[in-house]
């Protein structure tokens, strides 16, 4: 697949707009090791280098072609997408090396071949020059590994040719992305500088394909370091202004970084602090509800989102709910997902840098396909990211937490009776000030149980206070966040009606047990539910409201309410017009 996607960006591809990032190669997993539910570092890499087949597949049908071309194209994509799930299926077991690296022969054949038949029909299309790009670097992740899987000579050597030859393609997409912005003031020396950094990646995959001594090889790589190091002032303040040009240039970043470990170079890279958002950037995500596809859309600000991507399968349906919180540690906000009904309860990890996926877990054991709902907490001070998983609408209130950090489930309890088929909405935070985060639980819709929100020690796990959230005769379910939006030292808790109810709005101070807000942000007529979240709409220092309608409500926009004063600070429609599915949130 060397080339294609590069190609098709220079040939007036640059993607503009809501074009998904590309995942970023050979970058270390952290997360769930080989003896978590999630398996072996090959099997993430595996379930990445599906998602992005699936949407490329899903991008070339979008293509206008002649009927025979069209038909090869969908024929070719679905070998395609066959092969990488058979690969994938074989990393979910103890396969041995030598037929991992067979079966990944066979994907790289066939991803090659799909790719050079997309590339003589998909000159002028954006998103399919990105999807290619996104399945080229998802392929490349996995060739880094398999180095480490056969680290022979040969194995490394074409390792670093390839790392090499895709780092060139990445340089010249990043210097056209640069040319295509077309920002005030923008210095044309900078684009003659990446053209060297361009070149002197390729003499580095020319003179380990020519059977240069690993010596000469490192030596190259060191320079080419030096070069991009010295580019990099100038790339950042690009960077500052411009999302496309800040996802471009921490692919090239992570690339060189895996490129100088390959070549035996142990150069030191600087972090610029390129990707889809700033380290400790306010951030939040915004999924598709039910009826949806599983897309993700990440905001920095209302007036629009810096990325986009898809979960899961594009063709799936039942939407996807999230969570954010910077689970590995690196100053970046990172973005959890769920899968609603009718599919396996298949949590995902991506990294909010890059898109990649960092790590993947099944939440509940087969045959539960009922949907998951998902909250997740930073990094505490003894290193740990949690992840809480409730399951959906019509499933016995089941909560589990997982730590990110070792991959162990730390935690499960039956938050309410376990004869109840409500389901259960989590969320985490630290409600009694002790400097842990706090497991807060809050009931689906079912006759058996009232508005009932509890909140869990995140020490012990004892129950630290439950009180109802609105008229105990309510049987309808609620939505639940929490936030210090009193800068009190306390998270609040802040809940919505699901659907068939007012529509209503609650904060609590739940140690207290005192309301703190009360309105319903869509009128008094509205029942199609109320999803909330958190996030510093205004850059006060203190989190707002930010709420989403449920399922049924058409083009009806997600809004922003001032966490002191609950004055409205703005709104917008998510998706595309005719979308009645709703959204889910997710706020750091």
């Amino acid at each position: 697949m060397r080339h294609v996607a590069a190609t098709l960006v220079l040939l007036g591809c640059v993607s503009v707009g809501m074009a998904k990032a590309p995942p970023r190669v050979a970058v270390p997993l952290r997360g769930f090791g080989v003896a978590s539910p999630v398996g072996s570092q090959l099997q993430v890499l595996a379930g990445q280098l599906e998602i992005e087949v699936l949407n490329l597949r899903n991008a070339c049908r979008t293509m206008n072609l002649p009927g025979g071309a069209r038909l090869q194209v969908n024929l070719t994509a679905d070998r395609a997408v066959q092969v990488v799930q058979q690969f994938r299926q074989l990393t979910a077991r103890a396969a041995s090396p030598a037929e991992v690296l067979t079966a990944h022969a066979a994907v790289d054949q066939m991803l090659t071949q799909f790719a050079a038949l997309v590339e003589s029909y998909a000159v002028g299309s954006p998103a399919v020059a990105q999807a290619l790009s996104r399945a080229q670097f998802a392929d490349d992740r996995l060739h880094a590994a398999l180095g480490g899987v056969n680290p022979g000579g040969d194995v490394q050597r074409q390792l670093v040719v390839r790392l090499a030859g895709s780092l060139e393609d990445a340089v010249n997409e990043l210097r056209a992305v640069i040319d295509d912005s077309q920002l005030a003031g923008f210095d044309r020396t900078l684009s003659r500088q990446l053209r060297q950094v361009s070149g002197a990646s390729r003499r580095v995959a020319q003179l380990a394909d020519g059977g240069a001594a690993a010596p000469a090889v490192t030596a190259e790589v060191a320079q080419l370091v030096a070069g991009w190091q010295s580019v990099t002032p100038q790339v950042t303040l690009v960077a500052s202004r411009s999302p496309r040009v800040r996802l471009q240039a921490a692919q090239v970043e992570q690339l060189l970084a895996e490129l100088a470990r390959s070549a035996g170079g142990g150069v030191p890279l600087p972090d610029p602090g390129f990707g889809i958002v700033t380290p400790s950037s306010r951030v939040f995500v915004v999924g598709a509800g039910e009826g949806g596809g599983p897309r993700v859309r990440i905001f920095q600000e209302l007036n629009g989102p810096s990325s986009d991507f898809f979960a899961y399968d594009p063709n799936y349906r039942g939407g996807v709910r999230v969570a954010i919180a910077d689970l590995n540690g690196d100053g970046f906000p990172d973005i959890v997902t769920a899968p609603g009904r009718d599919t396996a309860p298949l949590i995902r990890v991506f990294d909010g840098r890059t898109l990649t996926l960092l790590t993947q877990f099944v939440a509940y054991d087969p045959p539960y396909d009922l949907g998951t709902f998902v909250a997740a907490a930073d990094l505490t001070r003894d290193g740990r990211a949690f992840v809480a998983v409730g399951p959906g609408d019509g499933g016995p209130p089941h909560v589990k937490v997982f730590d990110v950090a070792s991959g162990k489930l730390v935690r499960e309890l039956y938050a309410y009776g376990k004869d109840l088929r409500c389901g259960v909405r989590v969320a985490i935070a630290d409600v009694d000030g002790d400097g842990t985060a706090d497991l807060l639980t809050a009931p689906g819709p079912d006759p058996g149980i009232g508005p009932q929100v509890k909140v869990f020690s995140g020490r012990d796990g004892q129950l630290l206070r439950e009180f109802d959230a609105c008229d105990a005769r309510w049987r309808g379910g609620l939505h639940v966040a929490a936030a210090d939006v009193t800068r009190n030292g306390r998270a609040e808790v802040i809940v919505g009606t699901d659907a068939g109810g007012p529509g209503s709005v609650r904060v609590f101070d739940p140690l207290a047990g005192r309301l703190l807000a009360d309105w319903q942000p869509y009128g008094n007529r509205f029942r199609s539910g109320v999803r909330v979240a958190a996030f510093d709409v205004n850059n006060d220092g203190v989190p707002d409201i930010v709420v989403a309608p449920g399922v049924g409500s058409l083009n009806v926009p997600i809004r922003a309410y001032d966490g002191r004063t609950r004055r409205p600070l703005g709104e917008f429609v998510p998706f595309e017009g005719g979308f009645a599915g709703g959204a889910f949130v997710g706020g750091r």
